[in-house]
C-alpha cells in the first residue's frame, strides 16, 4: 500500500467516466450504434454496456481510496489491456459483418483505452519508485 497518487486518480477516473459514457451511449441508443456498426442486433453491445457499468465502479472505487493499491490498478492496467486486444482480436477476425465505421469506432476506443492503460501504468510505476 502506498499513498494516494493523485496523478493516477485522475485518470482513474477519467476511464471510469469514459466508460460510463460509452455505456450510457449504448444503453441509450442501441439500435443506432449497433446499426452504425453494422450489427444486426444490439444485444451484444448491450451486455457489453452493463460490463462497461461494473468496471467504471470497480475504477472509481479504486480510485477513491486513500491508499493506492498497486494490485488493484495492475488488475485494472490488465483488463484495459485485454480490452485493446480483444478489439484486435474482433478486428482481425471479424465473426460480424462490422461495417467500416464500426471498425473505425472500435479503433477510436481501442486507442483512448490503451492511452489509460499506459498513462496508468506510467503513474502507477512512478508512485512505487517514488513511494
Amino acid at each position: 500500500m502506498k499513498t494516494v497518487n493523485t496523478s493516477l486518480q485522475k485518470i482513474l477516473f477519467i476511464n471510469a467516466g469514459f466508460s460510463v459514457v460509452s455505456a450510457s451511449s449504448i444503453l441509450l441508443f442501441p439500435t443506432t450504434i449497433s446499426t452504425l456498426m453494422g450489427f444486426s442486433d444490439a444485444l451484444w453491445l448491450q451486455l457489453v454496456a452493463i460490463a462497461l457499468v461494473f468496471f467504471a465502479v470497480l475504477v472509481s472505487f479504486v480510485a477513491l481510496q486513500k491508499t493506492t493499491d498497486s494490485i488493484w490498478v495492475n488488475f485494472i492496467i490488465i483488463q484495459d489491456v485485454l480490452w485493446v486486444l480483444g478489439s484486435i482480436a474482433l478486428i482481425a477476425i471479424r465473426p460480424w459483418n462490422i461495417s467500416i465505421s464500426g471498425i473505425v469506432l472500435i479503433s477510436a476506443v481501442a486507442a483512448i483505452i490503451a492511452l489509460f492503460a499506459w498513462i496508468q501504468h506510467k503513474h502507477l510505476s512512478n508512485s512505487i519508485i517514488t513511494g
